[in-house]
């Protein structure tokens, strides 16, 4: 008798590939699930288990104990589908992989394995060693554990070679002297993912200071191209104001000194506020502020290198002004703003903004953005975005929305507005791929030019009457859903293109 597969009620699929981002095979599990169980169902070798890999972030090993489902689940969550048949049938969709894929790949521990090295000067051979990297350094030993035969290695050079060698992608890291070792790996991904870890390393001594429990910035770092003092308690830094006038006492004294400085990490450290001597590395074409207990920042900003700002996380209620001219990404979700600065408005909207005469007109650029995500804040009413000429991505999910209008945002490919208020939603269909707009109130949803690169629409969970004629003409649509609204009809042809979800 053929068993019944139950879907979205404690089980699904993934889908487990042997490369980060292929579509691979289908895997049916529960919630209950765990890696080990799918390793060993899959007959996976002693040395191999299962990773996760989330867009384009590094991948990632599971632990044995995780359970992938779950970890699939809370990650689709995280993007507004609550519903759990939803997430369920997203699971077998093939193009989910580049939102979060699973693959095959070695049980290394954290920035560690088991990998081989090339040994031996009359006639070398590949040998398996376990290597961890930690401070700068690659530690070398045995597979079994021993201390017979282990060296620390210096990282000062990485050099990926572009082919295969020998059957293997093959990484050199040269150390003190010229010495040069050769690391071998069985699939490119590896050795890609151990030449960003190696490179972060050979830089350990030129920035990478984060997780080390720093009270104060290291004093003497002298040219640094990029700092990452991330997951610190440097709220613990004494400030300018706060310091005496001895250099030693305060903590931020060695951030001053660095010099060449461009990307800047001080994430997750409880910060209350911006040190002064951030604002004074005018070359900064990267920041990241995200995770403290920030409640504002300057009200006028001059960075006119800065590409990225990133605030996730903090208590913000207004984002700043000034002169960013170069600004191609923002990113303040989980905070308190309420409004938008005037530069993210519609050039016709922009009066209504009173200016403080002592700054002037902000030198954003709008045109130049790329990206925007402002979830989970306080956004509210109406909102209608300006003529961003080169805008992809933007994220309002988890506001108080009623309604927006990007119709002059002819770029925009991925909209994510889940979890507003919506009654109406205006979108310009010229390259839109994505829209995720579930659990609003909308009534009308108006795209024009018609998206005919439309691959993924969500607009369930509304009180739309009718489906938009123009779906039938969307080639590309891969999922739609439209569950839970008052819809008494389809389009006709719908059923013509190639729907690999329906709901």
């Amino acid at each position: 008798m053929k068993s019944e597969v139950t879907v979205g009620r404690g089980c699904g699929w993934i889908r487990v590939g042997q490369e980060p981002g292929s579509a691979g095979t289908l895997v049916y599990l529960n919630l209950a699930t765990e890696v080990c169980d799918v390793t060993r169902d899959l007959l996976l070798p002693l040395g191999q288990t299962i990773w996760v890999q989330y867009g384009g972030d590094e991948p990632r090993p599971l632990a044995p104990s995780e359970k992938p489902l779950v970890v699939q689940n809370n990650f689709l969550q995280q993007l507004g589908y609550s519903d759990s048949s939803r997430r369920a049938r997203l699971g077998i969709d093939p193009d989910l992989r580049f939102l979060i894929s699973f693959h095959t790949g070695p049980k290394w521990f954290g920035r560690g394995g088991e990998v081989w090295l090339l040994k031996g000067l009359v006639l070398p051979q590949w040998r398996k060693k376990t290597i961890t990297l930690k401070n700068g350094l690659m530690i070398i030993q045995s597979v079994d554990g021993s201390d017979w035969g282990r060296e620390a290695v210096r990282v000062e050079g990485v050099e990926a070679a572009d082919g295969p060698r020998g059957g293997r992608s093959v990484i050199k890291v040269t150390s003190s002297g010229n010495k040069s070792l050769y690391l071998g790996f069985d699939r490119p991904w590896q050795q890609k993912l151990w030449n960003s870890w190696l490179n972060q390393e050979r830089g350990g001594k030129e920035g990478q200071y984060a997780s080390r429990g720093l009270v104060r910035v290291p004093r003497n770092i002298g040219r640094c191209p990029t700092l990452d003092l991330s997951d610190n308690r440097l709220s613990e830094a004494s400030t300018p104001s706060s310091a005496s006038s001895d250099d030693d006492d305060d903590g931020w004294a060695g951030l001053a000194e660095v010099s060449g400085l461009s990307r800047l990490n001080l994430s997750s450290n409880g910060l209350l506020a911006v040190p002064q001597e951030v604002w004074t590395h005018l070359g900064l074409v990267s920041l990241n502020l995200s995770h403290n207990s920030l409640t504002n920042l300057p009200p006028y900003i001059r960075l006119h290198k800065l590409e990225e700002l990133r605030v996730d996380g903090n208590l913000l209620e207004a984002l700043p002004r000034g002169e960013l001219p170069n600004l191609l990404h923002l990113s303040a979700a989980n905070n308190k703003l309420a409004s938008l600065p005037p530069y993210l408005l519609r050039e016709d909207m922009r009066a209504l903004t009173l200016l403080d005469p002592n700054e002037g007109e902000p030198t954003v650029k709008p045109e130049d953005l790329r990206s925007i995500n402002l979830r989970a804040n306080l956004l509210k009413g109406n909102i209608i975005l300006g003529n961003y000429g080169n805008l992809t991505q933007l994220d309002v999910s988890e506001n108080n929305i009623e309604c927006l209008d990007l119709t002059a945002l002819d770029k925009l490919q991925s909209v994510q507005c889940s979890r507003n208020r919506l009654q109406d939603l205006s979108l310009n269909g010229t390259s839109l791929s994505s829209l995720i707009a579930g659990n609003n109130c909308l009534t009308k949803l108006t795209i024009h030019p018609k998206p005919t690169k439309l691959k993924h629409l969500d607009i369930s969970y509304n009180q739309l009457e009718t489906l938009p004629e123009w779906l039938s003409s969307c080639q590309q649509l891969r999922t739609l859903f439209a569950s839970h609204n008052l819809l008494t009809c389809l389009p006709d042809h719908l059923f013509c293109s190639e729907l690999s979800s329906l709901q």
